[in-house]
């Protein structure tokens, strides 16, 4: 039999993939996506930074034309903030 591995985007979809999962009575291995020292404590950094009120709002960032930079990044710290959420989980 093949084996599946499934890329949750979010803490509700991973949530669904678990319950459809189990409903159907299909086993499967959950695994904690593990980070290098390096990413997490860039992370820890970043979300620091946040908290002490050391960032600014994308649309602050429109006017310099960085629209094509800027998605991506956010999309990657989204990434990035639920996989450490999870990985503390």
């Amino acid at each position: 039999m093949k084996a599946i591995t499934i890329h949750p985007e979010s803490i509700e979809q991973l949530k669904t993939v678990k319950a459809v999962l189990k409903a159907l009575k299909v086993p499967f291995e959950p695994q904690s996506v593990s980070l290098p020292d390096h990413v997490t404590k860039s992370i820890h950094k970043g979300l620091d930074q946040h908290n002490r009120g050391e960032s600014i709002s994308l649309k602050a960032f429109k006017p310099f034309g960085c629209r094509h930079i800027l998605v991506p990044l956010v999309k990657a710290i989204r990434l990035f903030t639920w996989l450490i959420f999870f990985w503390k989980s």
